[in-house]
């Protein structure tokens, strides 16, 4: 009898753990070749901080260096900036607020300069501040597209997008509001995934950015750190910015406890929370061989 047990048990139980381990195949991914490109343009800083004082003027600069094997000519002009997305990643250079006039008080002393492989360009600008300006910071963005000369257009291919971008982030005198607040909702307990994406927003309700400082760490439940990543962000006025991370390299099972520590304008919030890890293949196989066990024992005892 245990005998015909075993032959009917033990290959469910075989089946389920070979579906565990063996049953998602591993792919290989092909890396192709690039082509290295005679056209190759880098700007600094890629931000540039100031502060304004209304009525008075300011002054600033950066580097346009042609690091590539192409001459090319550099055209420069401001745009105002502002974010279409809560994750900061599309942006608007037309629209115009009260936040982002700063562009039509920039100046240059050139609005384009030839530069010849391996040379570098010092570009001086000046922001003209009116008398009356909005209160809060200003946020623009200058813009520097590279065109390669004629005779050379047909050979030279572009490494970058058609403008790279500086961006530019002035306080001014006016009245400063202050004002923020961070909203973290919890993960899902179970997680089924072996990329666990955990995200949160911060919203700015002040006239003025400020720097979001956060930390997600990831334990095991004897308290060591499987998992951290730290973040610095700036979080530009009326916006709500949305910060994420992955964990990349979930375990197929397993009980961690979720730390998140978050602080803006001197402010500290810290969520924790538990999550459970448990890969459908496996929960399968357990499954199949707790069914296969239950059926088993019934067997077993319908014998007797």
């Amino acid at each position: 009898m245990i005998n015909q047990l075993s032959k009917k048990i033990l290959p469910a139980i075989a089946l389920s753990l070979a579906l565990a381990f063996f049953g998602q195949p591993v792919l290989a991914e092909s890396a192709d070749s690039k082509e290295i490109n005679d056209v190759v343009m880098t700007v600094s800083p890629a931000k540039i901080k100031l502060e304004l004082k209304a009525g008075e003027k300011a002054e600033g600069s950066f580097k346009i260096i042609n690091s590539g094997q192409a001459e090319f000519k550099a055209e420069i002009e401001s745009k105002p900036y502002s974010i279409k997305d809560n994750k900061y990643v599309q942006y608007n250079l037309t629209k115009q607020t009260s936040f982002n006039q700063i562009n039509r008080w920039i100046s240059f002393d050139q609005d384009s300069y030839l530069l010849e492989p391996g040379k570098e360009q010092t570009v001086n600008f000046k922001v003209n501040t009116p008398e009356s300006i909005p209160d809060g910071s200003q946020y623009g963005a200058i813009m520097i597209r590279a065109i390669p000369k004629k005779d050379s257009q047909k050979k030279a291919n572009l490494t970058f997008h058609s403008q790279l971008g500086i961006l530019v982030y002035a306080k001014t005198d006016g009245e400063t509001k202050l004002g923020g607040k961070a909203k973290i909702s919890s993960t899902p307990f179970f997680q089924t995934n072996s990329k666990l994406k955990i995200s949160y927003s911060v919203k700015n309700t002040g006239n003025v950015d400020f720097e979001n400082i956060s930390t997600v760490t990831l334990e095991d439940i004897f308290g060591n750190v499987k998992f951290s990543d730290s973040q610095k962000n700036d979080i530009l006025p009326n916006t709500t910015r949305e910060i994420s991370t992955a964990w990349d390299k979930a375990p197929a099972i397993g009980l961690f406890r979720l730390k998140i520590n978050n602080e803006l304008l001197g402010q500290k919030s810290n969520h924790t929370q538990y999550i459970l890890f448990l890969n459908p293949i496996i929960t399968i196989a357990l499954v199949s061989i707790l069914v296969s066990l239950t059926i088993g024992t019934i067997y077993i005892k319908k014998q007797k």
